[in-house]
């Protein structure tokens, strides 16, 4: 076994007693022809998740490095992956996957790094993984590039509003992260800067195998925060636009058509859901939309509070999330 550490793992948890087993026992269970090490990090949870970190610490001290605080670090706008896990890091590949979610194939790390391996001239490697109901742990649906196949994916499926490719499912390599620009940092959806960032600095591998598993309203997850608070939601949609404005900038407008398009729809279905229906029934997209959303629309200008209401009905059909 080569005795480098060849990747590092990056869990952030907070009050994720339910959940943070899971992950840590995924990580353990990787099978692999190179040392790696597991930064586990809790932000002061209220409830288990620390004892239950450190149960898994002193089960395996040649791979957990855990990191405790006495104050919640993320309530200080502290960019917590990258100020606290990363200087603590010695991996040359970073992997990342969050306290409620976790891995579901044991030789995750093995393909990647394998794959990382053979082409320096790859930035980040991914891989297909599903979403699962966080109450019961259902199969809501799986997220994969479009190509369906292994192969290199470009900015149509990295720069996407879709939450693919999903944290859980990126490795990168660590010089990169250690180098990543300040306009990077600090947005309400920080793995969809960071995708973006890797699409800069090279090509990106997909793995078209499910090798993880997010779960979609979790306690004190983003999901559940971005979906119940509409005001957090419209706003933090308008935060992403501003970066990716800054990204056309930044890639010398690479991307420029593509971005155009992307703003104008997600500005579009996210005015219907969070109750901004006259900026929706302005949108040049508003003409060609369908029938259920004109009719979202028409009623939410004379009706707003049924309006949301009819809409947080449909995202859960539609997600086949339990409320």
């Amino acid at each position: 076994m080569d005795k480098r550490i060849m990747v590092s793992v990056i869990c952030n948890a907070y009050n994720h007693e339910a959940y943070i087993a899971d992950a840590l026992q995924s990580f353990v269970d990787q099978k692999t022809s190179f040392k790696y090490e597991i930064i586990v990090h809790d932000d002061a949870s209220t409830d288990g998740t620390a004892d239950i970190i450190e149960e898994f610490a002193k089960k395996h001290p040649d791979k957990i490095v855990s990191l405790f605080e006495t104050e919640n670090q993320y309530s200080k706008k502290r960019s917590i992956t990258y100020e606290i896990d990363l200087p603590v890091t010695r991996g040359k590949y970073i992997a990342f996957c969050e306290g409620d979610d976790f891995w579901i194939d044991t030789e995750k790390l093995q393909r990647q790094v394998d794959m990382m391996e053979s082409d320096s001239d790859i930035s980040m490697c991914c891989h297909a993984n599903k979403r699962i109901n966080a109450t019961d742990k259902k199969e809501i649906n799986l997220m994969r590039a479009t190509i369906m196949k292994d192969g290199f994916i470009d900015h149509r499926d990295c720069l996407s509003e879709s939450n693919f490719p999903h944290l859980s499912s990126i490795m990168l390599r660590r010089e990169d992260y250690v180098l990543m620009p300040d306009m990077f940092k600090g947005w309400p959806v920080g793995d969809y800067p960071l995708r973006a960032y890797c699409l800069s600095r090279g090509k990106v591998y997909y793995i078209d195998r499910v090798m993880s598993s997010y779960r979609v309203m979790s306690q004190s997850s983003w999901s559940k925060a971005f979906r119940y608070n509409m005001e957090y939601r419209y706003n933090a949609n308008k935060r992403m636009d501003e970066f990716l404005l800054m990204y056309d900038e930044y890639t010398k407008g690479a991307y420029s058509d593509y971005i155009a398009v992307l703003i104008e729809r997600k500005d579009f279905i996210t005015a219907i859901f969070t109750g901004h229906y006259a900026e929706a029934k302005n949108s040049s997209l508003y003409a060609s939309c369908g029938v259920a959303k004109k009719t979202l629309i028409g009623i939410g200008l004379r009706f707003p509070r049924l309006a949301l209401k009819m809409g947080k009905v449909y995202s859960h059909i539609k997600n086949k999330i339990r409320p």
